[in-house]
């Protein structure tokens, strides 16, 4: 293992236990139902849900691509490499996957001002799903009435995925192939590994 990948080794580490430690006396949302028991959005939530159930407008793939780094360098986005890395953060969905993200860019020094990357393109769920102006407007809906909205990010699920489909052969373009930190659920094994393995394969150190 090399200094660098120490490195990695020790921030996701040290990240790790501070999300655990800020998360611990965490008293979790209450949950309000979107759909009913045959999958049909609820009337009260009817309107805000088509907001939400649509792709995403450029403008919001805009804010996505800045927000993650990818960008060119120059615009503040992260830079070509010449041996381009992979670091997959792995966990199940609701594993706070998120707040240790944060904490490892910050260990990593993977930020610059506010929230652009420094060398790094960030495949952050939550960053992609602030984006959706109609996701946001249906999530603080719920939240001004106490509770997290069950089924909201699956309005959206099929929309972010197809994005980040593409910003991810955006960043592994073999013109100008970007470090990657990527969370991952790995909810289907042999897909995950199947993902990791085309890294490999493009050249990526894994």
């Amino acid at each position: 293992m090399d200094g660098d990948q120490l490195l990695y080794r020790e921030g996701m580490d040290a990240s790790v236990q501070a999300a655990q430690k800020r998360t611990a006396n965490r008293v979790p949302l209450k949950t309000c139902k979107l759909m009913d028991e045959t999958g049909d959005v609820l009337p009260e939530w009817e309107a805000l849900a088509k907001t939400a159930d649509r792709d995403y407008l450029p403008e919001e793939e805009e804010a996505a691509f800045t927000a993650l780094g990818l960008r060119d360098a120059e615009d503040g986005g992260a830079a070509c490499q010449d041996v381009p890395r992979a670091l997959f953060l792995l966990g199940p969905s609701g594993a706070r996957k998120g707040l240790v993200l944060n904490e490892l860019k910050a260990k990593l020094n993977l930020t610059k001002t506010g929230s652009q990357v420094y060398n790094t393109v960030i495949m952050d769920g939550s960053v992609l799903r602030n984006a959706h102006k109609g996701y946001q407007k249906l999530v603080n809906a719920a939240l001004e009435k106490g509770c997290a909205l069950e089924e909201a990010d699956d309005l959206i699920h099929l929309y972010l995925m197809k994005l980040k489909k593409r910003m991810i052969e955006m960043a592994t373009d073999a013109r100008c192939k970007r470090n990657i930190l990527m969370p991952l659920t790995c909810s289907n094994y042999k897909v995950c590994v199947q993902d990791i393995n085309a890294f490999k394969a493009n050249g990526y150190d894994v």
